[in-house]
């Protein structure tokens, strides 16, 4: 959740086995609309947003390949 404290985020992150970088930005949260915990935003190369993904899923990584793949 992205109303979460830091600490709350970190443990989350330990417990799921989360080993990319996290940006915690009100900025950022505010200009996508960010609603839960994680969110990957893919953007292409004029910052345009292709795909948004919300929420932890065993299948993540999978699921991030297979968008990349699509658009690269």
């Amino acid at each position: 959740n992205h109303r979460d404290d830091l600490k709350t985020i970190q443990a989350y992150e330990l417990d799921k086995g989360i080993n990319y970088c996290t940006l915690l930005s009100e900025d950022l949260k505010k200009s996508y609309a960010v609603n839960d915990f994680p969110t990957f935003v893919l953007l292409d190369q004029h910052g345009q947003v292709l795909e948004i993904l919300e929420g932890y899923s065993p299948t993540l990584e999978a699921d991030l390949e297979a968008l990349l793949k699509r658009y690269l």
